[in-house]
């Protein structure tokens, strides 16, 4: 019987076997590595992109709803965006910023008073505004700065912000705003053009008539109308 005599590996073999095991390990996980940074970073310029055209949709509604435009910039517009009581005067719990963050590259909206707070609440310290400082520039700086100031981020990664109207704050109406956003390299704007669907021009013109000389106006009757129904005596079938 030939006994044959078991040979094991040098280390020279062990040494060049364990080098090839390094190099494809760290080749895999560079690779590893560079995918899942690339999707991170898809991820992210797709996420700038959808907040950046969920803003724009927002505050297109917010106009459409609004009642009046008040002062603007090109990267800020102040709306009185409803007038909740039903009084036919501006309150500063009605009135909303639209603005962009230059210094945190997001847009962001901000109110007089948080979300969360009571009607009660808010008649405490609610106060009228005229048309004249809705209009002034110095109602952007009233609505942050109030005690009770909420203001929310809109978008983020947002380049800039270019806003346009067609006239003066007040008697504004239509509102032109495009929202630039870097992704994959390369700068995407989403834009809206939005007006006031019922604007409130009785602040601005002191005529009751319109355009053909029809005695009417946007202002709310003192006393309801009603109205008279028929009814009829119940038939049995």
């Amino acid at each position: 019987m030939i006994k044959t005599r078991r040979r094991g590996f040098t280390l020279n073999e062990l040494l060049i076997a364990s080098l090839c095991t390094v190099t494809i390990v760290a080749a895999g996980t560079t690779m590893a590595l560079a995918v899942s940074y690339s999707a991170a970073a898809t991820q992210s310029d797709n996420t700038a992109v959808l907040q950046a055209q969920s803003a724009v949709r927002r505050i297109a509604k917010a106009v459409r709803a609004a009642r009046m435009i008040g002062y603007y910039t090109t990267g800020s517009a102040v709306l009185w965006r409803d007038d909740a009581n039903n009084d036919d005067t501006i309150q500063l719990s009605e009135t909303e910023l639209y603005w962009f963050d230059s210094a945190t590259h997001s847009v962001k909206r901000t109110r007089p008073y948080r979300q969360s707070m009571t009607a009660g609440q808010i008649a405490l310290t609610d106060r009228a505004v005229s048309l004249a400082e809705l209009t002034g520039s110095g109602i952007p700086t009233t609505i942050q700065n109030a005690p009770n100031a909420e203001t929310v981020v809109m978008a983020l990664n947002a380049v800039d912000v270019d806003l346009k109207c067609n006239t003066t704050g007040g008697t504004t109406n239509l509102i032109d705003m495009r929202i630039s956003v870097r992704a994959n390299q390369a700068l995407k704007r989403m834009a809206m053009s939005a007006a006031p669907r019922a604007p409130a021009d009785y602040l601005t013109d002191s005529s009751k008539n319109t355009n053909d000389g029809v005695p009417t106006k946007r202002l709310r009757r003192t006393a309801p109308r009603t109205w008279t129904v028929p009814t009829a005596a119940v038939q049995a079938w």
